[in-house]
């Protein structure tokens, strides 16, 4: 049983996920703030939850809550095709249970806790359009062993990488491979590629 003000951890987690994501269909659901802690704005969008589905509104998740939370994040989650759940560009939840990953272009942050129970991920592509890493994005990532960045490695040092519960990211390989490009010009009926 969770409850506001005294529970915090990995279940936390879980819960605040499923109520971010289900918000994004429900605009009766305010989207709480992913961090593991059992806040007011946790207990304010359960509430909100528990209204909507018919369950008693007590702000605590027991099973009847859990259980529901559960099916209906199964079932908002099935109807989205992609292993990544983006959100304005920012990455909210990582889908994917493989070996590797790559990021899609759209996304220029990555929420904490977006690749939680990510802990197959080995190697992990990412788009030069990323710009910020939150804290505790890759915690459980464990095996991440290789991240290969498509750009080069002085654009990479220059975007925001919140250390703290990035561990596997920040000790993984970095291998720098960037995009290039085919432009092709016509000067006097002449094309010209240059790359």
């Amino acid at each position: 049983l969770l409850k506001v003000n005294q529970s915090s951890g990995d279940a936390v987690i879980k819960m605040q996920l499923a109520l971010k994501i289900l918000s994004l269909t429900n605009s009766s659901i305010a989207p709480p703030t992913v961090n593991g802690s059992f806040d007011t704005a946790t207990y304010n969008a359960l509430k909100q939850y528990q209204k909507l589905k018919g369950l008693d509104v007590d702000g605590c998740c027991g099973p009847a809550s859990w259980s529901s939370l559960r099916s209906a994040m199964a079932a908002a989650t099935a109807a989205i095709k992609s292993n990544f759940i983006v959100e304005n560009g920012t990455l909210l939840l990582y889908k994917g249970h493989g070996t590797t990953a790559s990021i899609p272009a759209e996304c220029t942050a990555l929420a904490p806790y977006s690749f939680y129970g990510a802990d197959n991920l080995k190697t992990l592509t990412i788009e030069r359009t990323l710009k910020k890493v939150n804290a505790n994005v890759f915690s459980s990532c464990s095996a991440l062993s290789s991240v290969t960045y498509l750009g080069t490695a002085q654009v990479f040092e220059g975007f925001s990488v919140t250390t703290t519960g990035n561990a596997p990211f920040v000790g993984a390989q970095k291998i720098y491979n960037p995009k290039k490009y085919d432009v092709t010009f016509s000067v006097n009926g002449k094309n010209t590629v240059v790359s």
